[in-house]
């Protein structure tokens, strides 16, 4: 290893290592202004807690409408400070102190390097692939909380690798942490903990095995005390601990444990099948790129999540690798057949941080066995294909966010709050991010995340095999409906004249034609996707 390099100028190095993703995730902010469709359902319970109005989507209805704390107590505060433009303030003092965050991990993936014995090629290396990540930096400046995924995370990694040397402190605060970032916070902390102990157990030394698991232990315990009064708080708020938005999700899940088992034995085959490679295809790309458009620039990204899904079975890579491998196999098993939630975006940060760990390890124990050169080389010419990755994305989402969600989506809740005659009319849509802010409308959304009008709906209609959105109109009568062209024409096929006899066609809002034709968009198909809506008005 490079001692040098990190010895010789420590403070340089420590400044290098947080500018960097600091100031990339700022320069990307400041480009494209990408603001995630879920940003604005989380930001509107935020900002109604700013206001006077509670912690809840729509005021005077207690809905447990998000799911991280920090993602919506943060903004909640940057709305009260600056009540006189507070939307605008809140997303970027909420971007400023996401990509601080950034920079902090890029010190703590210094520290990290140190402990995994990195010399100075893939120290560097293992920055820069977190830094260009396309993912990582997009899902922390557009509203998501990804960085203190990413940073609890770091800090769990650090603990695990330090071994009897961790402290308790040193693994209550990433448990701690990743619980406020995310209710399945535990699950993420649970599958790194288990990959770790399974790849450092050793018979000459299980003395200080046990006590490094009887800390880790300790530390969980004392993490969910820390995490009690959350718990507390929403139940009494709300009536239920459990996020609305995983309520409604959980709908369309089996939850028979002997599924589990069954599709657990059986998962070595499923990296052949769609789900599975929808996620690991999407690691090093950016949002929504499965969409199309993007002519097979995944390929290369691909083939390194797929070795890493299976390269915790070959003994001769290093333990540290083979650890991270094994829990990219656990969190894709969690993502495809646990959760459900498989290969959406704000995800897999959560997923590409271990694959590049997993990469600049295994490039690095190739490097102390010979060919040095190569695999220095293998490593920087995959850091370029993800740098283009990351420009190309950048002038895809500062396309989409200008036409799509600004030009259309935004206009269509404006549109909406003009026309209607008071806050309580309601309003039936999938897409509840936009619309549903801007218009500040009780919101009937699909699948539910905001209405448990229609998670009761959905749980009746699972029973009959009739969960569609047909179905959530003809019960629910929302004075608005506001679909795209293919879910009209869906609508009408399942229920013919539900829209012809109780509704009217009162808008078109497209911006089809605005989306422009340039060799350099990739991922047109996306745009294209929520490009055109049908707004219906009850007759």
């Amino acid at each position: 290893m490079d001692n040098d390099f990190f010895q010789r100028t420590k403070r340089t190095n420590l400044l290098l290592f947080f500018l960097i993703p600091f100031t990339i995730g700022m320069l990307y902010a400041l480009y494209t202004d990408h603001r995630w469709e879920d940003w604005y359902i989380t930001y509107r319970a935020s900002k109604n807690l700013a206001t006077g109005e509670g912690l809840t989507y729509t005021a005077g209805e207690r809905v447990y409408s998000y799911t991280s704390p920090i993602n919506t107590l943060l903004p909640s505060f940057f709305a009260a400070l600056f009540p006189s433009n507070a939307d605008e303030y809140a997303i970027w003092l909420y971007r400023l102190v996401n990509c601080f965050v950034l920079g902090i991990c890029g010190v703590l993936l210094l520290r990290l390097s140190i402990l995994l014995k990195f010399s100075k090629p893939f120290s560097l290396l293992l920055l820069f692939l977190f830094a260009t990540n396309s993912l990582i930096i997009d899902n922390s400046i557009n509203g998501m909380e990804a960085p203190y995924m990413m940073l609890f995370l770091i800090f769990l990694f650090l603990a695990l690798h330090k071994k009897e040397n961790a402290r308790l402190r040193d693994f209550i605060l990433p448990f701690t942490g990743l619980m406020y970032t995310r209710p399945d916070g535990f699950v993420y902390a649970g599958i790194f903990v288990f990959a770790f102990l399974i790849f450092d157990y050793n018979k000459s030394n299980s003395t200080a095995f046990w006590k490094n698991t009887q800390k880790i232990i300790q530390a969980a315990l004392l993490s969910f005390l820390l995490f009690l009064p959350w718990i507390f708080f929403t139940w009494y708020y709300y009536g239920s601990p459990v996020p609305n938005t995983i309520i409604a999700k959980s709908i369309f899940r089996d939850w028979h444990w002997w599924t589990f088992v069954k599709e657990f034995i059986k998962f070595p085959l499923s990296i052949f099948h769609e789900p599975v490679q929808y996620v690991l295809s999407g690691l090093f790309m950016p949002g929504y790129a499965v969409f199309g458009g993007w002519h097979s620039l995944d390929l290369a990204g691909r083939v390194v999540s797929c070795v890493a899904f299976f390269a915790f079975l070959f003994p001769f890579l290093p333990k540290a690798a083979r650890t991270f491998s094994l829990a990219v196999y656990l969190i894709v098993f969690y993502l495809t057949i646990i959760s459900g939630q498989g290969g959406q975006p704000w995800y897999l940060p959560n997923l590409a941080l271990p694959v590049i760990l997993f990469f600049c390890l295994v490039l690095q124990a190739g490097y102390n066995w010979s060919a040095r050169n190569f695999f220095v080389c293998v490593g920087y010419v995959f850091l370029s294909y993800q740098l283009i990755i990351l420009l190309f994305g950048a002038f895809y989402f500062k396309t989409q966010q200008q036409i799509v969600e600004c030009g259309n989506r935004k206009k269509i809740g404006e549109w909406l709050q003009a026309q209607a005659h008071g806050s309580r009319e309601t309003v039936f849509l999938e897409c509840l991010g936009y619309i549903g802010f801007y218009s500040q409308l009780k919101m009937y959304d699909y699948p539910g995340m905001s209405s448990p009008e229609v998670v009761r709906i959905l749980k009746e209609g699972k029973q009959t095999n009739n969960v569609t959105y047909s179905l959530i109109i003809a019960k629910l009568h929302p004075d608005w409906v506001v679909l795209r062209p293919w879910e009209v024409s869906m609508v009408e096929d399942e229920m013919p004249g539900l829209l012809k006899n109780n509704y009217r066609e009162a808008k078109i809002f497209s911006v089809k034609d605005q989306i422009p034709q340039v060799w350099y968009l990739m991922g047109k198909p996306y745009l294209e996707h929520d490009a055109v809506f049908v707004v219906f008005r009850k007759k």
